[in-house]
């Protein structure tokens, strides 16, 4: 099994909000790993380029417990570690924040990520962002929301689902500022399973689709920054 992955990230600019992304693979005893998340806020980013560094960090010193001796899966032991990490993480931030005299509005920031291991995922996921879960194996691709991706000021919570990866199946987080200002059946086109082959026309076909949401996105779209990641297994040529 080998991973594919790629991604599209536009910052933002002021300090009205800000995009922050992180994308690492490798592999544990044979085993590919991969995790990435998306994060914004309403704080210039500062929120999210903390949380994005902090989980980074938890992600290196934790990968190896993903994969036991005899190179099994233990992704799902890894939920309540990642939800402890996240909520550690924030309380860092804003009581921070707190000593300075600011930061006291609690989960500003909106999320979603995929932790991988093997043939297993686990998503995670807040506020406007979507994930969407492709299925290639056919005709013409299936894109199914996994994260509605329309709980702005109502669910605040972290919301996690797991599931299997395998050939013909791929994974797209998206923030708002991303999937709204693109038609649905371009973020399925760019999940083909011609397209699934080749590194480079991953890369490419998702560089087009980001310059097509900037081009299609409001004015404060550009202060907010937009990003999306894909991550899928490689399909052998037929």
């Amino acid at each position: 099994m080998e991973f594919l992955t790629s991604y599209y990230w536009r910052q933002g600019e002021g300090s009205e909000g800000g995009t922050s992304l992180i994308l690492r693979q490798g592999t544990l005893r044979e085993i590919p790993l991969a995790f990435a998340c998306l994060c914004t806020d309403s704080q210039g980013g500062r929120e999210a380029d903390y949380i994005t560094g902090q989980l980074l960090e938890w992600y290196r010193m934790n990968s190896g417990a993903f994969v036991s001796r005899r190179g099994g899966v233990k992704i799902e032991r890894m939920r309540e570690k990642l939800r402890n990490a996240l909520e550690r993480i924030e309380d860092e931030f804003y009581s921070e924040g707190k000593k300075q005299g600011g930061r006291e509005k609690r989960q500003n920031s909106d999320l979603s990520g995929i932790l991988c291991a093997g043939g297993s995922f686990l998503l995670f996921f807040r506020g406007t962002h979507r994930i969407y879960l492709a299925n290639t194996r056919f005709l013409r691709p299936h894109l199914k929301p996994i994260a509605a991706g329309e709980c702005e000021g109502r669910d605040r919570e972290l919301h996690m689902e797991s599931g299997r990866m395998e050939p013909g199946i791929g994974v797209l987080l998206a923030t708002a500022t991303f999937y709204g200002c693109l038609a649905e059946k371009d973020l399925a086109q760019c999940l083909e399973a011609d397209r699934l082959r080749s590194q480079i026309q991953l890369d490419k076909r998702l560089e087009e689709l980001g310059r097509e949401a900037e081009k299609n996105a409001p004015s404060e779209t550009g202060r907010e920054g937009l990003g999306a990641v894909l991550l899928s297994v490689r399909r052998e040529a037929e």
